[in-house]
């Protein structure tokens, strides 16, 4: 079974679709991988209430409760061009998860395409000790934690929780058998929730993610509303064009996302015909065969009553296009560039009051 195959079956499993005896005897065995999960997660709360670390400049953690992507790098990159409008030189501090000897993680690269320049990027499995150099060099003034809401080892100033509204709350339970990180109590830790993809949910629907939320959201927090707007397209050459191009055209899309629905939802609120897609394993790194492979099952797809056999375009994210194999067929392919849109501006005021009172108190 490849990647994506058995991603898929492992959310058929978790989310109750897949039937018979045997999913319910594998349920059961995630069942009791869960209690083992919860007992650690639990004692590793309770060590690091006492145990955490601070450093000596303001940290803004960006994270999320489930596995999978919520649209942490659009927010990442949004506070750092946020944090270079008001004066600061931030630090992306990441974990670089899956990253090749040498080179820079997936999520890294396709940030660093988006950031202001003069912003930093680190990544560093000792996130603690990466920051602490970085305040000994003072090469930068603030922090941006990515992927750091379970990071319980660093103290934060500001936590802000990204909830996916296509998907979440992990289909309720935790790891393994469900998508959970964290219990949903979690929420409570956050400044701010922000609950990302909201157009392309049903307003009923997303009134009842809502009330779920506020069920564990501290008072005064704010709830706020946002989605992903897709700004432009971007060739591997970084050539860019404008995603109106994609409008009435036939498009294969493939991506090594851990939900790649959102992503195809977007390119379909284009006004894109999806006629085929292919998902690969989430930080998938692909060969010159999977890009072969891509291209031969785009000739094959078309919509009915096309002029021609065929999808139009190959489009994928910015994450998976850095990961392309260089030459040949990979010029074909372009990159949807997304950027993160809040319904309302307490963000904006929250990230700007919370580095006012940090400020003040590494000044006294």
């Amino acid at each position: 079974m490849s990647d994506g195959g058995a991603r898929s079956y492992y959310l058929e499993l978790v989310s109750g679709r897949a039937r018979g005896p045997g999913a319910a005897c594998l349920r059961g065995l995630l069942a009791c991988g869960e209690i083992q999960y919860r007992a650690v997660m639990a004692a590793r709360r309770a060590w690091y209430a006492v145990a955490a670390r601070r450093v000596a400049m303001p940290v803004i953690s960006v994270g999320n409760l489930t596995l999978g992507g919520t649209g942490k790098t659009p927010l990442v990159a949004w506070l750092a061009r946020r944090l270079v409008e008001l004066g600061r030189r931030p630090v992306i501090v990441s974990r670089g998860y899956k990253r090749a000897a040498g080179r820079m993680g997936d999520e890294a690269a396709s940030l660093r395409l988006e950031l202001p320049e003069g912003v930093g990027q680190i990544e560093s499995p000792d996130r603690v000790g990466a920051l602490r150099g970085v305040v000994a060099a003072k090469n930068f003034d603030v922090a941006i934690l990515d992927d750091g809401f379970q990071h319980l080892k660093l103290r934060r100033d500001l936590d802000l929780l990204l909830i996916d509204a296509l998907l979440p709350f992990g289909y309720g339970r935790l790891i393994p058998r469900g998508l959970l990180r964290e219990p949903l109590s979690a929420i409570a830790r956050a400044d701010a929730v922000i609950l990302t993809r909201t157009d392309l949910v049903a307003a009923a629907e997303l009134e009842r993610i809502e009330a779920q939320v506020r069920r564990y959201l501290r008072p005064g927090a704010p709830l706020v509303r946002a989605a992903h707007v897709a700004t432009h397209l971007v060739g591997p050459d970084g050539r860019h064009e404008a995603v109106e191009s994609l409008r009435g055209t036939d498009v294969y899309a493939y991506s090594g996302l851990a939900n790649p629905d959102g992503f195809v939802g977007t390119l379909e609120g284009l006004g894109a015909r999806v006629v085929g897609r292919r998902d690969f394993a989430d930080h998938y790194h692909y060969t010159a065969a999977d890009l072969a492979d891509i291209m031969s099952a785009a000739q094959a797809a078309g919509s009915t009553g096309s002029p021609q056999a065929g999808a139009t375009r190959v489009v994928t994210t910015t994450k998976d296009l850095v990961k392309v194999p260089a030459g040949g067929e990979s010029a074909s392919v372009v990159a949807m560039a997304v950027e993160m849109r809040f319904f309302g501006e307490e963000i904006e005021r929250l990230v700007d009051e919370k580095l006012k009172i940090k400020n003040a108190k590494l000044k006294t």
